[in-house]
């Protein structure tokens, strides 16, 4: 990642903008892009605003053989390869293709607990059943 834009073996990977995506959480539009990789394979993205510098701009990554490099749609707000905890992901870790998303939950904060905890406060009907590109 340099200054928000992907690259992939030195060469950056086209966006273009599409429609928004209304978070119900925060109540506001979110920037939504289509990705298109090198293969011609294409994807949504989000980029929210940049909470996380480290999200923004990487350093260059090699995947070992055999090991992927996964990253979020959710581009600034995902816990993904770029991160330590995460880091690459084993091909024997790799279980299947997310192709549809079955129900999808509004998720309200519980203040009262000492963590940050959510809990599904109401279904997002607009989910249920989207096809993931």
């Amino acid at each position: 990642m340099i200054e928000g834009e992907l690259y992939l073996n030195d060469q950056k990977v086209e966006r273009r903008q599409i429609e928004s995506f209304f978070d119900y959480e925060s109540n506001r539009n979110i920037p939504r892009y289509i990705e298109t990789l090198l293969s011609g394979k294409e994807h949504e993205i989000l980029i929210d605003n940049i909470s996380n510098k480290l999200s923004y701009n990487t350093p260059v990554y090699y995947v070992p053989n055999d090991q992927f490099f996964v990253m979020g749609d959710n581009r600034n707000n995902s816990l993904d390869s770029r991160f330590p905890e995460v880091g690459f992901v084993p091909m024997e870790n790799i279980i299947g293709r997310v192709s549809i998303v079955g129900l999808s939950f509004k998720l309200g904060k519980v203040d009262w607990l000492p963590f940050n905890f959510r809990l599904p406060v109401a279904l997002r009907f607009d989910r249920i059943l989207h096809k993931v590109v």
